[in-house]
């Protein structure tokens, strides 16, 4: 894990991607752009996809999962 750490990639992002190599997930939810970025060879390498958290929600509607009228409290 020590080779992930950066200025763009702390302790957390780290150990999330290094959970990811070692359990075969094959995506990876992130909120930084920044740490995507540095991570995103390693990733590749590895058949990991980063996505950013917006990015989710916009597959989740691509897919018919969600929808403009899916309630956001119930």
């Amino acid at each position: 894990m020590d080779g992930l750490l950066s200025s763009g990639v702390d302790k957390g992002k780290a150990s999330c991607f290094v959970c990811c190599v070692e359990n075969g997930i094959r995506n990876l939810i992130m909120d930084d752009v920044d740490a995507a970025y540095e991570l995103e060879g390693r990733a590749l390498a590895s058949e990991i996809k980063l996505k950013i958290s917006a990015a989710v929600i916009i597959e989740l509607m691509r897919k018919g999962m969600i929808s403009k009228k899916w309630p956001l409290r119930q």
